[in-house]
């Protein structure tokens, strides 16, 4: 990161009751040390930081740019939230690609015209700094500001989406919060969700793990019959989850019922 220099930074808050979106931008090298300065100054006023795919990338740039200026950063003291590992987890089953461009326009609707591609912004500022011509660097400010109001709407629109009343219209959306409600060491809402996908048809892998997860927590919860039903229409999908069901349905009669044969 000692050479990456971060010319352009995005943020965005709620002030007075109104989404404010505030962009520094570093005009010439020089200039480094007053960005940071501007950027720690609003920082120091917010407790909570939101980012997509910044602790890999945004923060530990950021910081190495604060130590090279030899200036105090606050990033150690934030609670970090970054969006781009929820985002995966809720919409991977749905759409293949998670980027914030593609998952605003997927989920929100938002579709961008006459958007620069990202990997194109870096040879617009380096020609901006050598040339002073300034012509394409609305675009890249138009660009940034886009990304930060669609993380702070995809930000609203996860949170949503993990309400407890909330029924998503999608039965993928079911599956993948039953998978992360497992994770999380939430049976009861996980099998909830995985209930809704699989009475609502998911089918292929999703529901072949919504019939595994769900058969899981009805061993857990000790109602046998219904979890020797799910693992029955597990055992006949030809996948290798079929020897899991086979397995426990093995196990069950053994054990359970006494038929050994």
């Amino acid at each position: 990161g000692s050479g990456t220099y971060a010319f352009l930074i995005g943020l965005g808050f709620v002030e007075d009751g109104a989404f404010v979106v505030r962009q520094l931008f570093m005009r010439d090298y020089r200039e480094e040390s007053a960005l940071l300065l501007a950027l720690g100054e609003i920082l120091a006023r917010h407790e909570l930081l939101v980012s997509y795919n910044g602790k890999s990338f945004d923060i530990p740039l950021l910081e190495s740019r604060f130590i090279l200026a030899r200036q105090d950063h606050c990033f150690v003291d934030k609670t970090h939230f970054d969006l781009l590992h929820p985002a995966r987890s809720l919409w991977k089953a749905r759409f293949e690609n998670c980027r914030l461009s593609e998952l605003e326009y997927l989920l929100l609707g938002l579709e961008r015209e006459k958007d620069v591609p990202g990997h194109l912004i870096p040879d617009i500022y380096f020609r901006y700094v050598r040339t002073g011509d300034a012509s394409r660097l609305s675009y890249v400010f138009e660009h940034n500001c886009h990304d930060i109001l669609s993380l702070a709407a995809l930000t609203v629109a996860a949170s949503e989406m993990l309400d407890e009343d909330n029924v998503p219209d999608d039965p993928l959306d079911d599956f993948s919060l039953g998978r992360l409600f497992e994770r999380a060491a939430n049976p009861e809402r996980s099998a909830r969700h995985y209930a809704r996908a699989v009475e609502a048809g998911v089918a292929g892998p999703a529901r072949r793990r919504a019939l595994k997860g769900l058969a899981d927590h009805k061993k857990r919860t000790g109602k046998w019959a219904e979890a020797r039903r799910l693992w029955e229409e597990l055992a006949i999908e030809d996948s290798l989850d079929r020897i899991h069901a086979f397995r426990e349905l093995a196990m069950h009669f053994e054990h359970r019922e006494r038929d050994f044969r």
